[in-house]
This record gives structure tokens, sequence and C-alpha cells, in this order.
């Protein structure tokens, strides 16, 4: 549970940085305080396992313990914030 309410947060830290940026980001978040330690990053979630970027790719590699997972965030041609790798949307 602990590491679902990380992506949450991850996703809203995401929203928040796109919108007071209005560019695109790539957000990566570290969970791991050891400096030393290998991380495990899921890019755009178990991207391998799932379609990228959804929740079940990011639920996935909380199950496969990932230390970071990895989003994008675009905003629409209408102003809506989705969470895609496409820019063209």
């Amino acid at each position: 549970m602990k590491h679902v309410t990380a992506v949450y947060v991850m996703i809203g830290l995401a929203v928040i940085m796109f919108a007071s940026s209005k560019a695109e980001i790539s957000l990566t978040v570290a969970a791991s305080k050891n400096e030393n330690k290998v991380l495990s990053i899921a890019h755009l979630g178990a991207s391998g396992y799932a379609p990228e970027n959804t929740m079940a790719a990011f639920n996935k590699a909380v199950e496969m313990k990932a230390d970071i997972i990895e989003l994008d965030v675009q905003m629409s041609k209408d102003g809506e914030l989705v969470v895609i790798h496409d820019t063209t949307v």
C-alpha cells in the first residue's frame, strides 16, 4: 500500500510541476535515500508488462519492487493534463 501511495504522490507532483512550467516533463522520483544503492527504474511504469504510462504499468512496477517510476505528462490541445509519452495530443 505504501508503494501505491507513492505512485499517486508522483502523479500529483508531475501534474503540479507540469502546470507551473507549461513544458513537457519527465518526472523521476528516487525511492531510496541510500546513494550507494543501485536503483531499479521503471520507465513509463513496467511498460514491458502493461501498456506504458497506465496505472496497470505503475502497479506492476510497484509489484516488481521498482525503486523509481518514471512517467510523462503532456498537456492536450484542449488544455487537459494527460499521462502520455506522445507530444502530439
